[in-house]
């Protein structure tokens, strides 16, 4: 097994902001607007990722990463990246650090 196979459930013994490589398929994409701090009105990505083991979780794409990417997320394509837990509300989810690949249709990187 390797580190990007690691199991979502995995998140809820780990701390926030602990490192989190893994990567998954893309289910569904939402685009909200940033409530407040520097990037406040600003679109933020919200993702489902899913993993071979049937498990989903949410992942945050922040705007200054979400608007470079944005264009290539697609539902149903695989990515594999860098995020870190993020904890809000007593639920863990995850935060896009680094998006290492991301595989379209054509099997590009």
């Amino acid at each position: 097994e390797g580190i990007y196979s690691q199991p979502f459930s995995k998140i809820l013994s780990l701390p926030s902001n602990a490192s989190f490589p893994t990567e998954g398929i893309i289910s569904t994409i939402k685009e909200f607007p940033t409530k407040s701090g520097p990037s406040k009105g600003k679109m933020r990505g919200v993702i489902s990722l899913n993993n071979l083991r049937g498990e989903s979780i949410d992942v945050t794409i922040w705007p200054d990463v979400y608007s470079v990417i944005k264009s290539d997320l697609k539902e149903g394509i695989p990515i594999r990246g860098q995020f870190k837990i993020n904890e809000f509300g007593g639920n863990k989810s995850l935060i896009l650090v680094k998006l290492e690949a991301l595989y379209s249709e054509r099997g590009d990187e």
